[in-house]
């Protein structure tokens, strides 16, 4: 709403809210918004959703929705993690049980799970996204 406006786009931008209200203009959503990331068009397609956006608020839309994006993104590294760090923990578990059975045999193939699970669990850590 731009109360700056002139009296005329008032009642088109009204015009345009209680339709979008009722249903006849389309709400964009999340994910429409991501596969707008993705068009060469984004900022035309952005207006054919609401033609009272501007290229500045197109531009502070799609960068709040790049910032969001990245954030998920490491919330799902950090997920990982955390998932890697409790199976090298019952791997740890397991390999002190094992020594203190005397079970030679099993160790050394546990000894090397846990070198795998270590090993991508520290990949993981590492990588720059």
């Amino acid at each position: 709403w731009n109360p700056k406006a002139s009296e005329k786009d008032q009642k088109r931008q009204l015009t345009y809210a209680v339709a979008r209200a009722g249903g006849m203009e389309p709400l964009p959503w999340f994910e429409l918004l991501v596969r707008l990331l993705l068009s060469s068009e984004s900022h035309r397609d952005l207006l054919a959703i609401n033609p009272f956006l501007n290229p500045a608020k197109c531009e502070a839309i799609y960068e709040k929705l790049a910032i969001v994006l990245m954030k998920a993104n490491r919330l799902g590294q950090g997920r990982r993690c955390l998932v890697q760090c409790k199976e090298v923990l019952v791997i740890l578990d397991r390999i002190r049980r094992m020594a203190q059975t005397g079970e030679k045999e099993r160790l050394s193939v546990a000894k090397q799970g846990l070198m795998l699970k270590a090993e991508w669990l520290a990949k993981n850590l590492a990588s720059k996204r």
